[in-house]
């Protein structure tokens, strides 16, 4: 820093070589060269009594202090120096100034000026970056503020073309599908390339460096088609963003949907349609058709809601509904036919099958318009008609089940009836409790269930039934004996397995005491 200022080379802190009475001596010096001529070493250095001074008797410079100021002068872009080897650097390349040992550098072959200033190639650079391409004259002028500009521009796009591989890295996928499937490579290097352009110009942070820009505009026009692919790349990446929310609702929607659907085919064929027309588009993707897409997904949505209320209206009990479950529950005769299997005798198979139906008769009524807007499945019960294909609407089923369950009351009420009827079963009426007694006598004479059966009725029934013997089948065993020795058969084979079947059950026991229960 010390020899910076001793040689008057900055401005504050900034490098400012035009200041400096020994830089501008050499840049005289040039000038008074031809156009085409260059200054040597010998013109700039003598020698004096065997030792190398810049101009002996007016600053008397040693040649290491010289070439601070070629340095100077190449980083501000005022001169080209070549060294040993033809090698020339100019302000494009100062930083291979670092890589020359010193005496090559103090043993530098000539100095010439630099390029005269490309404007065109200058407004083309400008333009590229969305600046104005009037810029350019200012640079040419020496000020550096459109420079720092440029390079703004410079380091924001490096940073779009990061985004977009990395974009293209994830994949760029809308509505299920990869917009750019079968292209990702081609876009891969084409980003790669455009990078490569730009950051190749992050070496030109001055306006003298900026002299040497290295690129023509033709060149610089060239990698516009990289541009635009950076471009679309962000288009289709933003579209995507911002629609794919609603086209993630309606993907969802139409696998909760049974098909075949109307609506479903719909989405299918507008989705199939979007899809061509994003393929199709090979440059921008214009608003106009991002607003398009928008309206036409907001317009699925809102058909969707109606279609899946009117299903989940069918499929759920509303509040009414819900309250008279409820009363079934809790409803007398149920509870009687609840005790009465108690006694284990007769196959509650119906009676459980009403139970479990009727539970699984499902209330849902917070479900609102605003929810189905949010997500495509009410989220209080998260019903999936795809799943749930009930034919017969949930408040159908739940009036059928009031007038089932008298039903069941009369199949119980006559099962009981026929067995208490029994001889064997009337042989151990005389054998009961007076009390137990008069209520299986009281059943017998009103032919119905009491609308409250104790505990006493239930245990004087079971006592009752105590002479009749159980044999539990299951439907397996049954269906096992039949098919013994193969199938087909003939019904006088059929009708043998079932006797020796059946003779295999009674072995032992009195068949007019035998009771069979089939599960």
């Amino acid at each position: 820093m010390a020899v910076l200022e001793a040689l008057e080379l900055l401005d504050g802190d900034r490098l400012q070589p035009r200041r400096s009475r020994y830089a501008r001596y050499i840049l005289e010096r040039l000038q008074n060269k031809g156009p085409q001529e260059v200054l040597r070493r010998d013109e700039l250095i003598q020698v004096v009594n065997g030792l190398e001074y810049m101009a002996p008797d007016l600053y008397r410079l040693e040649p290491e202090l010289v070439v601070v100021l070629l340095a100077a002068l190449v980083y501000s872009g005022d001169i080209v120096l070549q060294v040993a080897g033809n090698r020339k650097i100019d302000a494009g390349s100062f930083d291979a100034l670092f890589s020359i040992e010193l005496k090559d550098l103090i043993g530098f072959k000539h100095v010439e000026r630099p390029r005269e200033w490309d404007l065109l190639a200058l407004e083309a650079l400008f333009s590229f970056f969305d600046l104005a391409p009037g810029l350019a004259r200012q640079v040419a002028a020496g000020e550096n503020e459109p420079v720092q500009e440029l390079q703004v521009r410079v380091e924001e796009m490096l940073e779009r073309i990061l985004q977009a591989r990395n974009r293209l890295q994830n994949g760029l996928r809308f509505w299920g599908q990869n917009l750019l499937a079968g292209q990702e490579e081609e876009y891969r290097n084409r980003l790669g390339a455009l990078q490569e352009f730009v950051e190749s110009l992050r070496v030109y942070s001055t306006a003298g460096r900026l002299k040497n820009l290295r690129y023509s505009a033709e060149i610089i026009e060239e990698r516009r088609a990289d541009l635009e692919i950076l471009r679309r790349v962000e288009d289709l990446a933003d579209f995507a963003g911002e629609l794919e929310p609603e086209a993630s609702y309606l993907a969802q929607a139409v696998r909760v949907l049974p098909e075949p659907h109307p609506w479903v085919e719909e989405v299918t064929r507008v989705r199939q349609q979007v899809l061509d027309r994003l393929g199709g588009e090979k440059g921008r993707v214009l608003p106009a058709l991002r607003q398009e897409v928008r309206a036409q997904l907001l317009r699925l949505k809102e058909k969707y809601i109606p279609h899946y209320r009117e299903l989940h209206s069918r499929a759920r009990l509303g509040a009414s509904e819900d309250k008279k479950k409820r009363e079934l529950i809790q409803d007398g005769r149920l509870q009687v036919l609840q005790r009465l299997a108690s006694i284990e005798f007769r196959s509650t198979h119906d009676l459980e099958s009403y139970q479990n139906r009727l539970a699984e008769l499902k209330s849902c009524f917070q479900l609102t318009e605003q929810d189905l807007r949010e997500q495509p499945v009410c989220p209080h019960c998260n019903f999936q008609p795809v799943v749930e294909r009930g034919e017969i609407p949930a408040a159908s089923r739940l009036e059928a089940m009031d007038g089932e369950l008298d039903q069941l009351v009369e199949d119980w009420t006559a099962f009981l009836l026929e067995c208490l009827s029994d001889p064997t079963v009337e042989q151990n009426l005389e054998l009961l409790k007076p009390e137990a007694r008069a209520a299986i006598a009281d059943f017998l004479k009103q032919r119905r269930l009491p609308p409250d059966p104790g505990e006493d009725f239930i245990q004087a029934v079971r006592e009752a039934l105590a002479g009749l013997t159980k044999v539990v089948v299951s439907t397996a065993e049954l269906k096992k004996a039949l098919l013994a020795g193969g199938s087909p058969a003939t019904p006088e084979e059929i009708k043998r397995r079932f006797d020796e079947f059946l003779n295999r059950l009674l072995a032992g026991k009195d068949p007019a005491a035998v009771r069979i229960l089939v599960e």
